[in-house]
């Protein structure tokens, strides 16, 4: 009989053991895939140059509404799309691009050399060019 507890209590030791092993290994597991992860997430924004190409824009009206026919603007990695219209004339501007800290300057094949002056305020995007601004949301 004596025997019989010995090996009971011997069995509930190495089940303990068993368990306690893959506790831990199953967390190791977990932090390894969090961490792995982690590098995964794209980082935030640091500059407003990085964030206006991180979004598609379009127009607002007079009231500050979004309104895809008066214009929409996207950027790629190193170029431009814009369609603006105000009143009768209708601007198509594409080509390559550099953005700093309060330009764009875009490179185009039907306008030359076009740069424009731009402020971000949340999720507004104000371009400016001799004198006229057109104001863009985020989408």
């Amino acid at each position: 009989m004596n025997f019989k507890k010995y090996s009971v209590r011997k069995n509930l030791h190495y089940n303990n053991i068993f368990f306690t092993a893959f506790v831990f290994a199953f967390a190791a597991a977990l932090i390894c895939v969090s961490v792995t992860l982690q590098g995964c997430a794209a980082a935030p924004p640091q500059t407003a140059a990085e964030e206006i190409k991180l979004f598609e824009w379009v127009r607002t009206d007079e009231k500050g509404g979004a309104n895809e026919q008066l214009g929409h603007l996207v950027f790629t990695e190193n170029g431009i799309s814009l369609t603006s219209v105000q009143g009768e004339n209708r601007l198509d501007l594409t080509g390559e691009c550099v953005i700093e800290e309060s330009t764009v300057t875009v490179i185009s094949e039907n306008y030359g050399t076009v740069v424009m002056g731009y402020t971000l305020s949340s999720d507004k995007l104000t371009l400016s060019y001799s004198g006229k601004e057109a104001t863009f949301v985020k989408q």
